[in-house]
């Protein structure tokens, strides 16, 4: 019997019917596999007071070794797509999320702050560290520059001027922000 389609005209869903699911299922448990799962929320962007969340990341066969024990993810493609392209979507899915900890450690180790001096590098390495306490929408509100740990560098107003201006200090959050979400993959 002959195809409808050659494997070169397969969409990715067509490959995964005649190839991928027959391959899995001969040597996996079917009632271990679970299709086009859900494995983030999805990630979050914030522009100035408005945020949205991105579609999920979901993938395209999670095998279990027991329940609520994933062990591998399958991703599949169509031919029009090389095995690296797949390869590297899988690998991005099994990367731990790091934690805000780990996050303001890898800007540190980064030194992202050395276009700034004095006082405006002190209020960004401040604002790092609130971070790791407080999260990323709690560092983007200008009412954090009123805690006692701003209190050394003035008013927020006299913060803004450290950086040239209330827009060119939301400019520096927001590239704070960006540096430590740059490893996420939409």
């Amino acid at each position: 019997m002959s195809t409808v389609l050659t494997k070169k005209q397969m969409s990715e869903e067509d490959t995964k019917l005649h190839f991928i699911t027959p391959a899995i299922t001969s040597k996996w448990n079917s009632k271990k596999i679970t299709m086009e799962t859900k494995i983030t929320d999805g990630r979050v962007n914030v522009k100035g007071n408005l945020t949205r969340r991105e579609s999920p990341k979901r993938v395209d066969y999670l095998l279990y070794l027991s329940d609520n024990k994933p062990i591998a993810v399958v991703e599949a493609k169509d031919n029009n797509h090389s095995v690296s392209f797949g390869l590297q979507q899988s690998m991005t899915y099994g990367k731990k999320p790091l934690t805000r900890r780990e996050r303001a450690e890898n800007i540190q180790k980064k030194d992202i702050f050395s276009k700034y001096s004095g006082a405006a590098k002190e209020v960004l390495e401040t604002l790092l560290v609130k971070y790791m306490d407080l999260g990323i929408k709690e560092i983007e509100k200008t009412e954090i520059l009123k805690l006692s740990d701003f209190a050394k560098f003035g008013a927020p107003s006299k913060i803004a001027k450290l950086f040239g201006g209330n827009n060119e200090y939301k400019a520096a959050v927001l590239e704070l922000k960006d540096d430590l979400y740059e490893d996420e993959v939409g």
